[in-house]
């Protein structure tokens, strides 16, 4: 038998390798994909989920507290809060309504927070602001006239670090609501809740 030069042996082996390890390579860059798409598809699912109890409690809320339409504003792009998070501006993410009521979410976004600055430095220190007559804060009262709002209620939404992150707001449109200190008292330990289910975006 003729010996092979150097040329062919390496011509040999290197065809040899890749009968072998091309179909591996093959198989594990199809399972790296299976799991990626399983991954996302995993946490799509979990968003939603996340997104449904958030809905749940905002419809819990109205229906205890009489509102017409309650919704989350959530800080973002560049800026401070009065507790130095990010909130050069605020988009409106979470809405529910009664029926017959009108849905504002979609004019409710990217709004410059500094025109709404009086009311944020309240509702930031005192976690509370709360109107009955819609004349009586000035600086809000076109907002307040576009989304025909007679009495308004907004808390403060803190992360577990006491940072400002957005607020919950509790409108009312087809008359005036007082809703009483009990009533305020449930409505917190739900935001409470909220704030975990908004953190958790972070924390995937």
């Amino acid at each position: 038998m003729q010996d092979l030069d150097p040329y062919h042996v390496t011509l040999i082996l290197t065809a040899l390798i890749t009968s072998v390890v091309s179909p591996v390579i093959l198989y594990v860059t199809k399972h790296i994909i299976t799991i990626s798409k399983k991954s996302a598809k995993c946490e799509i699912t979990r968003n939603l989920n996340i997104e449904n109890l958030i809905t749940m409690k905002l419809e819990k809320i109205r229906d205890y507290s009489g509102a017409d339409r309650v919704w989350i504003a959530e800080f973002h792009n560049g800026g401070h809060t009065f507790s130095g998070r990010s909130m050069q501006k605020f988009s409106e993410t979470y809405e529910v309504v009664r029926n017959g009521i009108s849905q504002e979410g979609i004019n409710t976004q990217n709004l410059p927070t500094s025109l709404f600055s009086s009311f944020f430095k309240i509702v930031s220190e005192d976690s509370i602001f709360s109107i009955k007559n819609k004349d009586a804060f000035t600086s809000m009262h076109s907002f307040f006239e576009s989304r025909g709002i007679k009495s308004f209620l907004s808390l403060v939404i803190r992360n577990i670090e006491n940072q400002t992150i957005g607020v919950i707001c509790l409108d009312n449109v087809q008359r005036e609501v007082t809703i009483d200190e009990h009533t305020i008292d449930i409505i917190r330990q739900d935001v409470n809740i909220i704030s975990g289910y908004l953190e958790s975006f972070l924390r995937k």
